[in-house]
């Protein structure tokens, strides 16, 4: 039998890439297993958009943890204000420790 880890991830990505299916698919498939919840993080966690909430789900035990090194870019939504943009300034550098690769 057959697995997803025996195809190539030259043959994989292209196949489930968010040029071809919708975000709301690749996530579905994402949840049928763990092995296909491995080789679709990459795709689905590419990107993300920091806010106050998504940046404290990168802490350890939330629920983007481990999901760091996956990223390769992040957009910040910053708050109009002063002293909300020094706290939330605050929290989003914080967060960068969980981004190693962006």
């Amino acid at each position: 039998m057959t697995s997803f880890s025996t195809i190539p991830s030259e043959i994989f990505r292209p196949i489930i890439s968010r040029d071809l299916l919708r975000f709301d698919d690749i996530l579905s498939f994402s949840l049928c297993s763990k092995e296909c919840r491995d080789r679709t993080l990459p795709i689905l966690f590419k990107g993300i958009k920091l806010n106050l909430t998504s940046a404290k789900a990168l802490d350890k035990g939330e629920s983007l943890w481990g999901i760091g090194p996956e990223v390769r870019y992040a957009t910040v939504k910053i708050s109009e204000g002063y002293l909300p943009l020094v706290d939330e300034c605050r929290v989003y550098v914080d967060c960068l420790e969980h981004l190693t690769n962006l």
